[in-house]
């Protein structure tokens, strides 16, 4: 008989004296929808998903805001595909820009539990800890990219149990 068992996600330890949690926040259009980009990775040519992470809940409804108005005027989203975050180009209109989203949700995350979704779903993490406004217009995003690299026998456990899960729930439907 053989049995697969997923392996245990990473371990995520802190050293020193326990801190509160930092807080973090996305972008989202359904709660498991989480807004991110396909950023290409210079050295392998390949295209890794990215989820936007905000250390300011204001910037968060600020972007989602833009992202809605961009939808607004253009009548579709913006592309996700970048060469680097400067890539980024949306069309709004900052006089009449809306003060909270009306179809995308904000969502609040323990920085440690969104690492480990990213970490899940093979993707990395650009952690935005600002974004200004400059002269021309134009916005100013700061922040750093987490790479959030797993083991493939993760990996493969990860997908095995997808597939199992999946087959458990399409078994499930033809049952009833």
């Amino acid at each position: 008989m053989h049995i697969t068992t997923r392996p245990p996600p990473p371990q995520v330890t802190t050293v020193g004296k326990q801190r509160r949690e930092r807080k973090v926040y996305t972008v989202t259009k359904r709660p498991d929808d989480i807004f991110s980009v396909q950023l290409r990775d210079k050295q392998s040519e390949s295209l890794k998903t990215t989820i936007l992470a905000f250390s300011k809940e204001s910037d968060a409804v600020h972007f989602a805001c833009m992202l809605e108005e961009h939808r607004a005027l253009t009548k579709e989203w913006p592309t996700r595909e970048f060469e680097d975050m400067n890539g980024i180009n949306m069309v709004t209109n900052a006089l009449h820009m809306r003060a909270v989203p009306h179809e995308l949700l904000i969502s609040q995350w323990n920085m440690t539990d969104l690492q480990l979704y990213c970490t899940m779903y093979f993707a990395n993490m650009l952690h935005l800890s600002a974004i200004t406004k400059k002269g021309d217009g134009n916005f100013r995003l700061r922040g750093e990219l987490i790479k959030l690299d797993t083991p493939l026998d993760f990996q493969a456990g990860v997908l095995e149990l997808l597939y199992a899960t999946s087959n458990d729930n399409y078994n499930q439907q033809d049952e009833i």
